[in-house]
């Protein structure tokens, strides 16, 4: 243990860090699958986080995960891991669909997904609330997002 870990919080991060990881390649990979729909894809990411944090093996895990993640040390996280891989995601999101002009924009818009997706994943994953009543939630929360909110 000690030949590859200087104690168990370094075994942790090495853990969350791993599971980033895996959250980074689904996220690619479902915005290929959705031809570069990134509220799809951040719809689909939703989903795989949420079931593979509800599954046996993975829920004490997970639920310590996001008990713990306050919202400023996520963005750390975030961006110590480029957990949306900036660059290749700004390659394969379908721009022709968003209302945005200039890469601060699009990080802009992409921290706020983020920031929404977790608040919803906590309630599931920590509090045991009930999956569909959330998704549904976040569901509203993203085409009040697309349609926005002047006229």
């Amino acid at each position: 243990f000690y030949m590859y870990f200087k104690d168990i919080t370094d075994i942790y991060k090495y853990v969350v860090n791993v599971y980033i990881k895996k959250i980074k390649e689904a996220f690619l990979k479902y915005l290929k699958i959705n031809h570069g729909d990134l509220f799809q894809s951040f719809i689909d990411i939703y989903d795989y986080i949420i079931e593979t944090g509800s599954k046996q093996a993975n829920r004490d895990f997970c639920k310590k995960i996001y008990t713990n993640l306050s919202l400023p040390s996520m963005h750390m996280v975030i961006e110590k891991n480029d957990l949306f891989d900036f660059k290749k995601m700004l390659d394969l999101v379908d721009r022709t669909k968003l209302n945005i002009k200039t890469e601060e924009e699009f990080r802009c818009m992409l921290g706020m997904l983020i920031s929404l997706t977790m608040r919803f994943v906590v309630p599931v994953l920590v509090f045991n609330k009930e999956r569909e009543k959330i998704r549904e939630a976040l569901l509203l929360h993203f085409e009040l997002l697309k349609k926005g909110f002047y006229r």
